[in-house]
């Protein structure tokens, strides 16, 4: 992370790995900071083992994305992993919410990566030549490995992929389209009864969406889910 977003959505970011470096733009694109490349050198150097992947996100980097790139480029040459910079993600002046974007991104990588691989094997096995496509979450398509550089855009691509391969195979000009999953044989039933063993989680776990809202799953799963039934049973929260 580098130029002034604040310390405290830094830390709250993610429960991973976190830095802050000296550097940054103003609004208007202008340098306000040199960037501290030898402090970023140790940043990089101290952390590369411990992630599988870095994000990069400055407060004006989508005004000027300069500091950004050349932290990129001394991540790649230090260490080879996957790196996202924020101004490659979005492009509107909401740093929080962009830093937690690049943040997101940066914890899928590891997961789209062991997808993708497995895919490509089997593609190997059965000696299927063909280039290898992803689907986004608004139905169109991207290669593998911009899939693998930015994973956070194929969020929601399974009922838009449904959607779309319903859409062009039914021969109906307008058509209602239901993704629906029937994969179970009987009635799913979740049934209350007395804890056998309970144990009390950590403390650490206590209240964890209340103190790490900004978490990546918090903010990009457990966030909106919240505020979904907050507007549902509104009368319960009088």
């Amino acid at each position: 992370m580098i130029d002034g977003t604040r310390r405290k959505c830094i830390t709250t970011l993610v429960s991973g790995h976190c830095a802050l470096v000296p550097g940054g733009h103003d609004a208007g694109g202008s340098e306000r900071e040199l960037l501290d490349l030898e402090q970023a050198r140790r940043v990089v150097t101290e952390q590369r083992d411990k992630v599988a992947a870095f994000g990069i996100s400055g407060l004006f980097g989508v005004r000027n994305p300069d500091h950004e790139l050349k932290l990129k480029e001394l991540v790649r040459s230090l260490t080879g992993k996957p790196v996202t910079c924020g101004h490659e993600l979005a492009s509107q002046l909401d740093a929080p919410r962009r830093a937690l974007t690049v943040a997101f991104n940066a914890s899928l990588i590891p997961y789209i990566d062991e997808l993708i691989r497995a895919i490509k094997l089997i593609l190997k096995e059965r000696t299927i030549h063909a280039p290898l496509m992803m689907v986004k979450g608004d139905g169109s398509l991207i290669s593998a490995d911009t899939a693998l550089a930015r994973p956070v855009e194929t969020i929601l691509s399974g009922p838009a992929a449904s959607v779309m391969g319903a859409a062009q195979l039914q021969p109906h000009r307008n058509a209602i389209i239901a993704d629906m999953g029937n994969v179970y044989d009987d009635s799913i039933v979740t049934t209350i009864e007395e804890p056998l063993h309970f144990l009390i989680a950590e403390k650490k776990h206590h209240d964890y969406y209340a103190r790490n809202p900004y978490q990546g799953y918090c903010a990009a799963v457990v966030g909106p889910k919240i505020a979904k039934v907050r507007a549902k049973h509104a009368h319960l929260y009088r």
